[in-house]
């Protein structure tokens, strides 16, 4: 059996199993070795397109009429489990194998018939009886399939797609044959028999486009060092072998979204209180500062600015103020609530939408109600995965729906006209937000529809965010002999909160620490003070002057 390249060679020989190379060979490592509890195994293959093993169970499982029922397993190397187990034949599997797009599989029981499966949904597409009993099949890289049968060989083409029972080649080897192989991009099958080895033209068997980024034949010596080092690079650890391939290259969207809604959450939450600080500790301390709130403050900034680039917050414009903005207002600061991001989760309790207007706000679809969401009117960003197009008959024509789907429960969220794909259509009562989701959740499973929703379909939209007040600083301005004011800077009131506390605290600590030290050096005494007042009061009182000191 060749390695990962034609350098490279394993043998089972006697009771051991050796590789040889050109030039030498290092010392691999065991990576898992499990227990099947399925009997011996007489067959076995590897998945070409996703390196998973196909074990062919001689004496598998046991039905209640003591017969013997023959299956085969999928393996990958982290688990102690099958990760698919597929009922094959009622006696033993004698061979398997599986195409090079890794979507077809080709089996053989006792009882010579060979089962062709389509391993995307495991289902049997179609079925032929041999003349004699086959011991070995392989598939070729454009879908030859050969099957030795004792000293014959049999080539079946577009067996995956035709139920042909007519064979595309015979050979007789006069031997019992071993063991066959194809060779990648010739149009030879390598045979091996009791008494030797010969080779088979089979005419269009083989590959005749060349990927060079795959595998090149025709490469040179540094050329082959090169695909030694990036081979090894890109090969990846046994815990990602899996069924799907695809799903090492994806990104793990669900993540990403409990990440981003943690970070929503952190940002709309509240401060954590102050720590109380000691007398002796704020003298020796000009003001009393706590550095967990400024880490927090700025955190929240960052998540902040994160959130606007990605178009989830919505960036407010900075305006310069000029003397047209100037207002008359009867006080200085105005405060003023702004609604923050609306959250909103599907009925399994998947986050399906973030919205930074409320869902009663949203333009209404008469003929559907369905919430409309477009991207020139309003920011938003949907979860879900595209589920199938439906074609409506209406009075005026035929509308055509490009459905989306939830990502866990498959239910129907949105959907869009291939003519404008930038405008989304949110199916009514399809959403909830999560006060209500938690409310349905402590009332039952079973009114979590009706209590979430309501009969009305009224979505009140309130999401897990709480208004936050924002808090406007307004400057008194002085324009052609009148007074105003004109607003400079709009800043969270919990900043502008913790930054007067700090300030004051400051101011008080001062003003405490300078009195103490003038009662100290006696330049300021109360009852001095007052006696001096009330003696200047009294000598006003009984003072004598002429007219010319007089007030008037």
């Amino acid at each position: 059996m060749w390695l990962h390249n034609e350098t490279m060679l394993a043998v089972a020989q006697k009771r051991w199993t050796y590789v040889y190379d050109n030039k030498d060979v290092s010392v691999g490592k065991l990576v898992q070795s499990t227990l099947t509890r399925r009997g011996p195994i007489d067959v076995m293959c590897q998945n070409p397109s996703n390196a998973i093993i196909h074990c062919g169970h001689g004496n598998g499982e046991y039905c209640t009429i003591n017969y013997i029922l023959g299956t085969v397993s999928l393996w990958s190397p982290t688990v102690k489990k099958p990760l698919v187990s597929m009922l094959c034949y009622g006696n033993p599997v004698r061979s398997v194998a599986v195409e090079q797009t890794g979507n077809f599989m080709a089996t053989v029981g006792a009882d010579r018939i060979v089962k062709v499966w389509d391993l995307r949904n495991y289902g049997e597409l179609h079925r032929l009886k041999v003349p004699y009993s086959t011991s070995h099949m392989v598939f070729s890289q454009r879908g030859l399939l050969a099957c030795s049968m004792g000293t014959f060989i049999r080539v079946y083409k577009d067996i995956c797609k035709l139920s042909s029972a007519e064979p595309y080649m015979i050979h007789n080897c006069k031997e019992v044959v071993t063991d066959l192989r194809f060779c990648p991009f010739e149009d030879v099958l390598g045979v091996g028999h009791r008494t030797g080895y010969c080779n088979l033209l089979i005419p269009g068997s083989g590959e005749a486009n060349i990927d060079a980024f795959e595998s090149n034949p025709f490469q040179s010596l540094q050329q082959r060092r090169e695909m030694e080092v990036h081979s090894l690079l890109d090969k990846i650890q046994p815990e990602l072998i899996t069924l799907d391939p695809q799903a090492v290259t994806n990104l793990d969207r669900d993540y990403e979204a409990e990440k981003l809604q943690n970070k929503v959450k952190f940002l709309f939450s509240k401060m954590p209180k102050s720590n109380q600080v000691e007398k002796k500790t704020a003298k020796n301390k000009q003001a009393i500062r706590n550095q967990q709130q400024r880490e927090v403050l700025r955190k929240k900034r960052d998540i902040r600015l994160e959130l606007q680039n990605m178009g989830i917050l919505k960036q407010k414009s900075k305006k310069v103020p000029t003397m047209a903005d100037t207002v008359v207002n009867r006080e200085d600061v105005e405060e003023v609530e702004d609604q923050q991001v609306q959250w909103y989760y599907c009925l399994c309790g998947e986050l399906a939408l973030i919205s930074e207007k409320p869902l009663d706000r949203l333009p209404l679809r008469p003929r559907d109600r369905a919430r409309v969401l477009d991207n020139e009117k309003g920011t938003y960003k949907t979860f879900s995965k595209p589920n199938e197009t439906v074609y409506l008959s209406r009075s005026e024509g035929v509308e055509v729906q490009c459905r989306l789907e939830c990502k866990q429960c498959s239910a129907i969220m949105f959907y869009y006209s291939p003519d404008r794909p930038d405008i989304l259509f949110l199916v009514d009562k399809a959403v909830v937000s999560s006060d209500q989701l938690n409310t349905a959740k402590a009332s039952g499973p079973d009114v979590v529809g009706r209590s979430a929703v309501g009969y009305d379909g009224d979505v009140d939209g309130s999401g897990p965010s709480s208004t936050t007040k924002k808090v406007m600083i307004t400057k008194m301005v002085k324009s052609g002999g009148k007074f105003g004011s004109v607003t400079v800077s709009t800043i969270d009131e919990e900043e502008e909160e913790l930054e007067a506390k700090e300030i004051a605290a400051s101011y008080s600590n001062n003003a405490i620490v300078v009195e103490k030290q003038m009662r100290r050096k006696g330049m300021l005494n109360r009852r001095g003070a007052e006696q001096f007042v009330e003696a200047e009061r009294l000598k006003k009182e009984h003072r004598r002057g002429t007219l010319l000191d007089s007030d008037n």
